[in-house]
């Protein structure tokens, strides 16, 4: 780390030492500290009000932003970098939505709102059985100028149940290994 300190430059190097420690849901993490903490008072907080035309672009701005990142979640789990734990059922969402409702109700507005997000986001993706793939028949339809056979939708709808109750199964069994193993993060 450079620093300057009375005008004369000086490097130092930092070599973070492993803590393990409980974060306010009682969960165990192992982090690297450095020695280094501050005093952070009410005076050293500014709190930023914007005004209604502001607030709408900020949100369009998030809700942007958590597209471009369920989207790269998606890919990355398609291609076999995703991380598993990261995919949770009701049990997770009910333990999360438990932490963070001791936050306050802001906090649970706001996660309120990213799971609606998220599963509006999952609703829209391209498989037969969700709005999407309703979407997708109907821009086959379209460029087709004839909607496909009532044979083809048939297998293309067993083929999104299946993948839909594969999902389900896979999270719901995630919750609960990971819970069962006090590993639900």
């Amino acid at each position: 780390m450079e620093l300057e300190r009375d005008g004369a430059s000086q490097t130092l190097t930092l070599v973070p030492e492993a803590v393990d420690v409980e974060d306010r849901f009682g969960n165990n993490q192992r982090i690297g500290r450095i020695g280094v903490t501050r005093d952070v008072s009410e005076t050293d907080v500014t709190l930023y009000r914007p005004g209604p035309l502001e607030a709408i672009g900020m949100t369009v701005q998030e809700i942007r932003f958590i597209i471009q990142r369920t989207a790269a979640f998606l890919g990355d789990f398609f291609v076999g970098r995703g991380d598993v734990e990261q995919l949770g059922g009701p049990v997770k969402v009910a333990k999360v939505s438990g932490e963070v409702a001791t936050l306050g109700i802001v906090a649970l507005i706001n996660l309120m709102a990213l799971l609606s997000l998220n599963i509006g986001i999952f609703n829209l993706l391209p498989v037969p059985m969700l709005d999407g793939g309703h979407l997708l028949y109907y821009l086959i339809e379209a460029v087709r100028g004839r909607p496909l056979s009532m044979r083809t939708q048939e297998i293309g709808f067993r083929f999104g149940f299946a993948l839909v109750m594969g999902l389900m199964v896979f999270t719901l069994f995630n919750d609960t290994v990971f819970a069962h193993f006090g590993i639900l993060r």
